[in-house]
């Protein structure tokens, strides 16, 4: 479909309707055929966009099935769900390497109907495809909400990744365990399954505006994917830890074996522009309706129909390093635009040129054919916590929707100190500054500390107190603070691991109580 897109040849999408149509022979309903559905769940929406191209009901009819039988138990298939009939079927000794054990199909979203799916569960790249698929197929989109506010609300990084068990590339089943390095037991976080939140966020905007998943999809755009590459474009990384430990180093690949994120960043970069807004027109009314999704700076050309012509929208932004963008309308004459912008929760300070009304995260405004609209607000700096029940007390920084990190190229005497920034904490009441940096050529915000709001952490020696593995808490908890007397630097998340091929890092310190 991307290839017929760009190039108007209609031959390999025929190519690929005549595979599609294999596979919906041999699998389905019917009692002749597999009621089987793919372990990734890609063809899923690759399908519900194909029928969007084709028109077909045999194609719709096919991607509705495949949301329809995964993870239904059947009579026929022994009491089972497909895959565990299928491995005993054909004593499939491989099936259950990355399971428990053969009868459980969280790894790949088929423990259950999709229906009854309380929880997201498993692989996370699979499982944000699959609600990718469902956000698009009317009878699903209400589970795809449903487990997308899970994954989200209690199961998300701050830097929107996903995924802290290593061994499956997914989702811890306990909500709020978010280990933040391999000490702590994991963190995962791959760059694939970021990506695939952001395909998922897209397609639930598409059907129902709301502030709050445009927050997370460029949460997910500006720090894990982007930070999924090198600022050369040249290695790429699949875990994303937030913290080093031992030998470890913060550090990126040309190349991996299994090669899903180089390809998958790439794809998501060319193809941004899906990302950043979506347009369609009302020809009876002459009114082009526009729902911003990412402010950056690019233009949109819509063709009208009835041989209209073509109108034009430019926005011109300097976000995120600055909370400013100017839109320029141009559409022919009768025309009006109905624009519904952004009101990003991290934002301070809003101000729209126009009169706008504020409705679920967004503001709509109307404008003339020819116009141009400016939208300003500040970006805070902010000391973000963490939930109760993830059982860390401590702090990250963030700017604007950037969240930083603090590297050993930018704290060498402290990290030469205290390796990987262990043991490092900040005062929730920090001073934080912002200095401007470039890192690999590129122009960004650094955010620097007090050297007062900096301490590390002693364990209490009195009475021998230091060599116990619990110790009285007394008055101290059984610790105390040292002042470090030297700030810290953070950079960027995403920009982190481009200067030093031995880079340590640290994204969330200790809260100083």
């Amino acid at each position: 479909m991307a290839h017929y897109q760009y190039t108007g040849s209609p031959q390999f999408v025929k190519v690929m309707i005549r595979a599609v149509e294999c596979f919906a022979k041999v699998f389905g309903p019917n009692p002749d055929q597999l009621h089987g559905y793919p372990g990734h769940p890609e063809l899923e929406l690759a399908v519900r966009r194909l029928y969007a191209l084709t028109g077909d009901i045999k194609h719709l009819a096919f991607a509705d099935y495949l949301l329809q039988a995964r993870g239904v138990a059947r009579e026929d298939q022994g009491g089972k769900s497909y895959f565990p009939f299928e491995a005993r079927r054909r004593n499939d000794p491989l099936f259950a390497m990355n399971l428990p054990d053969i009868d459980d199909m969280r790894y790949s979203q088929s423990h259950l109907p999709l229906h009854e799916q309380k929880t997201i569960e498993g692989h996370s790249v699979r499982a944000f495809y699959l609600l990718t698929a469902a956000a698009d197929a009317p009878e699903f989109f209400a589970d795809a909400k449903r487990l997308w506010e899970d994954a989200v609300t209690k199961k998300m990084y701050v830097t929107g990744g996903f995924g802290s068990v290593s061994r499956t590339e997914g989702f811890d089943p306990v909500p709020y365990r978010l280990p933040q390095s391999t000490d702590e037991g994991g963190c995962y976080a791959e760059t694939c399954a970021s990506i695939a939140c952001m395909m998922a966020g897209e397609r639930l905007l598409s059907q129902s505006l709301d502030g709050a998943v445009r927050d997370v999809v460029e949460k997910c755009l500006y720090n894990n994917v982007l930070g999924g590459g090198s600022l050369n474009g040249k290695q790429f990384s699949y875990a994303n830890k937030h913290a080093t430990y031992g030998d470890e180093i913060a550090t990126r690949a040309e190349w991996f074996e299994v090669c899903c994120c180089p390809p998958n960043l790439s794809r998501t970069l060319g193809m941004l522009g899906g990302y950043t807004w979506s347009a369609n027109v009302d020809a009876d009314c002459k009114i082009i309706n526009l729902d911003v999704y990412i402010l950056l700076s690019a233009t949109r050309r819509i063709a009208l129909p009835n041989n209209a012509g073509e109108a034009t929208v430019e926005m011109v932004s300097e976000m995120p390093n600055k909370g400013i963008t100017r839109f320029n309308f141009s559409a022919p004459e009768g025309w009006k635009w109905t624009v519904r912008l952004p009101l990003p929760g991290y934002a301070e300070n809003v101000t729209v040129s126009v009169t706008a009304t504020i409705d679920n995260g967004f503001q709509r405004i109307e404008v003339d054919a020819e116009d141009s609209v400016d939208l300003t607000f500040d970006l805070p700096i902010r000391l973000l916590g963490c939930h109760p029940k993830t059982n860390q007390d401590t702090l990250t920084v963030q700017r604007g929707p950037i969240i930083y990190v603090a590297e050993s190229f930018d704290n060498p005497s402290i990290e030469n100190k205290y390796p990987h920034f262990h043991g490092i904490g900040m005062s929730a009441t920090a001073t934080l500054i912002e200095a401007p940096i470039t890192i690999c050529g590129i122009e960004m915000v650094a955010i620097k500390t007090a050297d007062s709001d900096v301490y590390a952490v002693e364990v209490e020696s009195e009475d021998g107190a230091g060599n116990r593995l619990f110790p009285p808490a007394g008055n101290k908890g059984g610790r105390s603070w040292k002042m470090l007397g030297e700030g810290l630097t953070f950079v960027p998340w995403f920009a982190r691991a481009n200067r030093d091929d031995a880079s340590h890092v640290r994204v969330n310190m200790i809260r100083v109580a």
